[in-house]
Parts: structure tokens; sequence; C-alpha cells
């Protein structure tokens, strides 16, 4: 599927040297989070995995649990703008959902260990670290496909039915595959996998004779 033009950010993307030192301690607190744990992981193992000084941790979040906040919080940002433009691409309802699911599925890939952190906090334990709104975050991804799902029904390119249940649907096979990536990434559908199984939902899979069986019964 082609990749639609659009605005890309990088989480912690600013420009110059803060924006630099900004990326390497998220992408630092990420792994070590999501390998030891929040409360596990120290400053000092952060900051030398970023490569960064304490003050320099200090500086740009107060604390360790500042830099978890505020890398969450960008990363739901991040997210927003990516649904914000899926919903916003040219083309019918079906075109768009694809193009929101293959937004979805690239955030993984490229933030790996951050969705793998986000993932153990959501359906694990605490394990100490700040309240964030995780579920804020799952249903901006719910709301924006039944909304899509809605415009195709009215638009003639979704077929009639109660729009929640398709959009899980889809979000269930979406998710399938991301999950897959997380932890599987050896046999994960991949992007154009992802493509090919929304592409299968869209036709159906049920034969002609085989529908028509089922209204009879």
């Amino acid at each position: 599927m082609p990749e639609p033009k659009r605005k890309k950010r990088s989480m912690g993307n600013d420009h110059g040297s803060e924006g630099s030192t900004r990326m390497r301690l998220f992408q630092a607190a990420a792994e070590l989070f999501s390998q030891k744990g929040y409360t596990a992981t120290s400053v000092n193992e952060i900051v030398e995995a970023a490569g960064v000084t304490k003050p320099a941790l200090y500086y740009h979040f107060g604390n360790k649990e500042g830099l978890y906040l505020k890398m969450l919080e960008e990363a739901s940002r991040d997210l927003e703008l990516e649904i914000q433009q899926a919903v916003a691409t040219p083309g019918d309802a079906v075109t768009r959902i694809r193009t929101l699911c293959d937004r979805l599925m690239e955030m993984v890939i490229t933030h790996l260990a951050l969705v793998r952190l986000m993932h153990a906090m959501y359906y694990g334990p605490p394990q100490g670290a700040p309240y964030f709104d995780f579920e804020a975050v799952h249903q901006q991804v719910l709301q924006a496909t039944v909304k899509l799902v809605e415009e195709g029904i009215r638009e003639g390119s979704i077929r009639t039915g109660d729009p929640t249940d398709i959009a899980w649907v889809i979000l269930g096979v979406t998710s399938t595959c991301m999950d897959l990536q997380l932890c599987h990434a050896d046999i994960a559908p991949g992007r154009e996998g992802l493509q090919r199984l929304l592409k299968l939902i869209g036709t159906g899979i049920a034969t002609s004779e085989s529908t028509a069986r089922g209204e009879d019964s």
C-alpha cells in the first residue's frame, strides 16, 4: 500500500542538541523500562545508556517520573496526530481505515520498546510507575475506527451493520499483528501482511453459496 504523504513527527525530535538529548533519554528509558520494569530501572542506568549526564535528565524532565510521563505524553500526542492525518487522508472510508491501521503498525515497528512498555503497563501490574491514562490512548483508536466505519456505511463502501462490531473486527486483526510484532517478529505479518488481512476482511471469507446456507438455517 503506498505511503500517503504526511507530516511525520519523531518523539522528542526537537531541533538542535537538546532534541537529540531528549531523544536519547526517551530511547534509553523505553528500552530499560520495558526490560527491567519502572521501579528496577535507576536514573544512573538511564543516563549511562543514553550517553548523557544526570544533570541533563534533571534539566529536561526533573526526575525519572517526569521522564516516564513526558515520554508517554509525547507518544500519545504522536498517536493522536497519526490518527488525525489518517482520518484526513483522501479516499473512501475503507482506504482511510487501512491507512490508519498501517500507521498503527508502523508506530509499533518504529517504537518497539516503547509500545512493549505501554502494553506491559496497560495489561500488567503498575510496577510502581506513576499513573498514566492508557485507556484514553486505546479509546482514541477505537473512536476513530468507529467513526470511519460509520462514514463507510453512509457512503456505501461498507455494508450496513453495527459500527462498533465492525470496528472491533478490524482492530482485532490489527492488534493481533501488532502483538506478533512485539513478541514473535519472526512470524509477524508486518505492514504488508496486515494490509492483506484487512483486504480479506473487506472481501469476506464466506462464499456466496455458504452465505446462502447460513441465511437459510
